[in-house]
């Protein structure tokens, strides 16, 4: 998969966890051009997004190249158990370069619905039922009775590590630079959709992987606009740790994402959950 010696240049920078607008003072382009070539690349190569082009340079330079074009039906919802074996260890762990994914979803309206994709889920990982259950293929010993061994040390129980919930509000700031930038109003924060974004959020992160539910309904109980306002919009992401700036450049970087952020609202309210993993999810709520 060839790329130009550009956005090599800007995949590189990328990788290492530059948003936009530092690879375009680094390069010293402007932001706007940086982001035509990430969209040139998404249009000729076929990627998704940021995070996907990112990945795929990450595994050329480690010479295990991916396919030129992603596989029909896969292009938003490469399973996260999947995504993580072929480019979260390589990106994640050697080049902190952590894997990204959002859905945004609209409200019904008229009974329609709009979302990122034509399904709405990301691809959660292999249930139980489909992975072979290492428990039953092992022929089970008789239970037997044992006794400590005098002088040894017990090990302590495992605990579950909680998921760690707090508020987004980072994620206003940056949004309404964005919003000012293309001449829109700002949002002011609303607690109501924050407890709503609380919600899906560690929803989202107790199952692991990111999938639309009923957060927009939700939103629609704060009772925030009338019957001729915009339905309410969702978006769901994931990162590799809490990272304002850059889940707000893969945002912006995505053309559903970005009509979101910049859609006809006045109200915002989010928050993140980190899961034992590590991995953080947000969720935002605009109305």
């Amino acid at each position: 998969m060839p790329f130009t010696e550009r956005q090599a240049q800007i995949l590189e920078l990328a990788a290492r966890g530059h948003s936009d607008k530092e690879i375009a003072r680094e390069l010293g382009l402007s932001v706007h051009t940086i982001r035509t070539h990430l969209q040139r690349l998404y249009t000729t190569e076929g990627f998704s997004n940021r995070a996907a082009a990112v990945g795929a340079w990450v595994a050329l330079q480690a010479g295990d190249a991916p396919p030129s074009k992603p596989l029909s039906g896969l292009h938003r919802h490469v399973p996260i158990w999947r995504a993580g074996i072929a480019l979260g260890v390589v990106a994640a762990l050697a080049l902190s370069v952590p894997l990204a994914r959002a859905v945004v979803e609209m409200a019904p309206s008229s009974g329609h619905r709009l979302a990122a994709s034509s399904s709405g889920v990301a691809s959660p990982p292999p249930s139980p039922s489909s992975q072979v259950s290492l428990q039953a293929a092992t022929p089970q010993a008789s239970p037997q009775k044992t006794t400590p061994t005098p002088g040894a040390t017990m090990l302590p129980l495992r605990t579950t590590v909680p998921i760690q919930v707090m508020s987004a509000n980072g994620e206003l700031s940056t949004i309404n630079q964005d919003r000012a930038a293309a001449g829109l109003p700002p949002l002011v924060w609303h607690q109501c959709l924050a407890t709503v974004a609380t919600t899906q959020v560690q929803r989202v992160a107790a199952q692991g992987f990111v999938s639309s539910a009923d957060g927009s309904a939700r939103d629609a109980g704060c009772h925030l606009g009338s019957l001729a306002s915009p339905p309410p919009a969702e978006v769901l992401t994931y990162w590799s740790g809490v990272n304002d700036a850059q889940v707000n450049s893969l945002i912006m970087g995505d053309p559903v994402q970005r009509t979101a952020v910049l859609g006809p609202y006045h109200y915002l309210g989010g928050a993140w959950a980190v899961a034992p993993s590590g991995v953080a999810y947000l969720a935002l709520e605009l109305a």
